[in-house]
């Protein structure tokens, strides 16, 4: 048995065709949408090292620190007398003034090969005056 014609979209008569999917004219197919994953890659990446370089850093400046506070050794300034210089025979009076980054925890004195203890007297918490006073014959 023969389907009878029907007539067609363009008004020809025949068999009914199979439908097609055809963009329209002229329109574009909406944009993909992108993904981002570069960006959010970035941004992990960029906060985890910005922590690495966090704790690189404290722990630099954590040793630098250390040392400067173990290689600090204290000045000694405005001696009396003048190193090299000798003296009459008598009463001597040495003093200097000493400066140090950390509290000093001792003193000790060496005159002509003897040990001796001489007074300090703290000006500040980074500023000392050392003295001693002899019978120098």
């Amino acid at each position: 048995m023969r389907e009878p014609k029907q007539p067609g979209v363009d008004g020809n008569s025949g068999y009914p065709r199979a439908l097609q999917i055809t963009a329209p004219t002229g329109a574009t197919p909406p944009p993909r949408p992108r993904v981002r994953a570069g960006i959010d890659f970035r941004r992990t990446n960029s906060a985890a090292s910005r922590a690495i370089i966090e704790i690189v850093l404290v722990l630099l400046v954590t040793i630098l620190a250390y040392l400067l506070a173990r290689s600090a050794n204290p000045s000694v300034n405005e001696l009396s007398p003048d190193p090299g210089t000798t003296t009459e025979p008598g009463l001597m009076r040495l003093a200097a003034h000493v400066s140090a980054a950390k509290p000093i925890q001792h003193v000790t004195l060496t005159v002509d090969g003897q040990t001796q203890l001489p007074a300090v007297i703290t000006q500040d918490d980074r500023n000392w005056i050392v003295r001693f006073q002899t019978l120098h014959s």
